[in-house]
């Protein structure tokens, strides 16, 4: 269930950042632990491939975010989400998606612009 994600928009954003993302979860120490992953978005759900930290990570707590910093636009994408095993790998059902201006971005920018539907 994606909560009140734009899916169609986040659709677009994903194809406009790329499939290389990275993955923020948090450990039982309440540690973070980053990794680089490809993923593949079906219009609803993330799926990647993820190591032993993240899978575990990811059991105890499955809050997670994909972060794709932006490379070349003004805004970074930020996708949190719940997380779960699947397949081959992990799947994160997106609760929240929003762009975040980059540093050095103009500030006339809106500083966030979250991805959700219309009213």
């Amino acid at each position: 269930m994606s909560g009140t994600v734009a899916l169609d928009e986040l659709a677009r954003r994903v194809a406009e950042h790329g499939p290389v993302a990275f993955l923020v979860t948090t450990g039982t120490d309440a540690r973070s632990h980053v990794v680089s992953v490809a993923v593949s978005f079906d219009g609803e759900t993330f799926a990647f491939a993820a190591g032993t930290t993240s899978t575990a990570n990811v059991e105890a707590n499955p809050a997670a975010t994909l972060l794709w910093p932006g490379t070349g636009g003004p805004y970074a994408l930020i996708v949190d989400g719940r997380a779960r095993r699947g397949d081959d790998g992990l799947v994160l059902d997106p609760t929240r998606a929003v762009l975040h201006r980059l540093a050095g971005a103009s500030a006339d920018l809106p500083s966030c612009v979250r991805i959700e539907p219309d009213a």
